[in-house]
């Protein structure tokens, strides 16, 4: 399997001192696998912000991707937030960035899925299925002769 990442932190204007904030630390995007259709399972998780930040999945040209589990977890010791959010993406040779703001702050995670990781997937379930087919029908053709074989004997 093979994939990029890249971190990238942007941090503009002029923070309120009088409001307490934490940028949390840079996102991190993982493999989860594939799902039954092909599509390739993405999480990305960001802890340490105050107060809540916005997580969002971006495509190469920036159009947002929406998340199919948010997740927002409140540490009750720290008072900090942690995110995670997930995707599945079903095509290839894609950039998919992860982006985590809070005010004028911003983190962000690139990952770049290749042809590869789609292949691989594909490669080995056909191949599964076709080792499958072939050990079924040896197993008939192993049936069969044993049942005649039988049947020989008993005529003798």
């Amino acid at each position: 399997m093979k994939f990029i990442c890249l971190t990238l932190l942007l941090v503009s204007g002029i923070t309120d001192s009088r409001s307490a904030e934490a940028v949390g630390r840079p996102p991190v995007i993982t493999v989860d696998g594939f799902d039954r259709s092909g599509g390739l399972h993405l999480q990305c998780e960001s802890e340490g912000w105050y107060p809540e930040p916005d997580l969002e999945w971006m495509d190469s040209e920036g159009v947002s991707l929406s998340s199919e589990t948010p997740e927002t977890h409140r540490n009750s010791v720290s008072n900090r937030f942690s995110v995670k959010h997930t995707i599945t993406v079903y095509e290839s040779n894609k950039k998919i960035h992860c982006r985590v703001k809070l005010r004028h702050h911003m983190l962000e995670t690139l990952i770049i899925s290749s042809n590869n990781m789609f292949i691989s997937w594909r490669t080995s379930v056909i191949l599964i299925l076709v080792i499958v087919v072939l050990v079924v029908i040896a197993g008939i053709l192993i049936a069969a002769f044993v049942h005649k074989n039988r049947a020989q004997d008993t005529t003798e």
